[in-house]
């Protein structure tokens, strides 16, 4: 039965990682409820209770509780691949030793946008907001993951000179958003399919359909943090939740280029030294000033658990305009919104 156990926990886990599906209210990796359900499948053993249970039960009872909690790791296993991508034939991939679809980008065209990562600006005559972000990020491998604004996507694409076909079958995470904000990611993921033609630089990408009409107008993800300012929209308040700012209060931080990072914690300014190094990301011991402030009611302890939450920090990830800084074991820590530039 372990041996089953394990098999069930490695598969569910493998699917769930593939297209980065995370817990709709802590937003964990999906993979630790899965770890969670096999240790509680698991924890079923042939104890004195289930010795009792031979007592009471009949034969072919004690063998169908075996065979449901056999079945229960499977179904487990299963269920979690249903939210996997399918190989789209169409676009010539291939699975690789890990098991993941690939497929070569080829030509200049391809090699301009291997690679590289992106946020709508527009969508056709329509200004993208800030938030919630819309990203894209094309790979070397051909795969296509990011954003829509409302779920997470996953697809392939192919390159031919300055023609472009992203396929059909996007996979993604399965959340419901509210109206407009679902319109917005329909209205993506159709320019998304619809591209038939590009033109990239080192600071735009457009998506063009088979006309030349602009479907999509992107400009080039930030990736490092250094010269970026962000406000603080929650913070993880230590007790297993992440919690919006207190309204009237403000919270900020501001990556220096020299290292630090500074801020307003609520009530006071504080500065830390820090490090980025690609996802990962380390904070230093805050320094404050030392004023008090009596209101908003719980102000100062806000300020405390965010400094406090702020050092736990180790990876970040940002998604267009949206950051998450989150703890080593995959919990947010922090979520910030970038300010705009002036």
């Amino acid at each position: 039965m372990s041996n089953l156990i394990d098999r069930g926990r490695t598969f569910s886990t493998r699917a769930h990682q593939r297209i980065d599906q995370r817990r709709k209210y802590s937003d964990q990796p999906y993979h630790f409820h899965l770890d969670a359900v096999a240790s509680m499948v698991a924890t079923v053993t042939d104890d004195a209770e289930m010795a009792d249970g031979r007592a009471k039960f009949p034969e072919r009872r004690r063998k169908h509780m075996n065979r449901t909690k056999a079945a229960a790791v499977v179904i487990t296993a299963f269920l979690a691949a249903g939210c996997t991508a399918t190989a789209d034939k169409g676009h010539g991939t291939s699975a690789n030793s890990t098991g993941r679809t690939t497929q070569a980008v080829s030509g200049d065209g391809g090699a301009q946008l291997a690679d590289t990562r992106w946020t709508p600006r527009s969508l056709g005559k329509e200004a993208v907001p800030r938030n919630p972000a819309l990203t894209l990020d094309l790979g070397r491998d051909g795969r296509v993951s990011g954003s829509d604004g409302c779920n997470r996507l996953q697809t392939v694409y192919k390159v031919d000179g300055a023609s472009i076909s992203i396929s059909m079958k996007i996979a993604g995470t399965m959340m419901a958003c509210p109206d407009q904000i679902e319109a917005r990611a329909r209205t993506y993921r159709e320019a998304l399919q619809r591209a038939a033609r590009f033109a990239v630089s080192a600071e735009n990408l457009s998506l063009q359909d088979a006309t030349g009409r602009v479907l999509a107008a992107f400009v080039p993800s930030i990736t490092a943090l250094a010269g970026t300012r962000w406000d603080v929209v929650a913070y993880n308040n230590g007790r297993g939740g992440v919690v919006s700012v207190l309204a009237g209060t403000r919270m900020s931080a501001n990556f220096e280029r020299d290292g630090q990072v500074t801020g307003n914690a609520g009530c006071n300014r504080y500065f830390a030294g820090y490090q980025q190094q690609a996802q990962r990301l380390t904070i230093g011991m805050a320094a404050t000033t030392r004023k008090f402030c009596a209101e908003p009611v719980g102000v100062m302890q806000q300020e405390a658990l965010f400094l406090e939450v702020l050092r736990t920090s180790a990876t970040l990830v940002l998604e267009g305009n949206r950051l998450e800084l989150r703890k080593t074991d995959g919990a947010l820590a922090v979520v910030l919104d970038r300010q705009p530039d002036n």
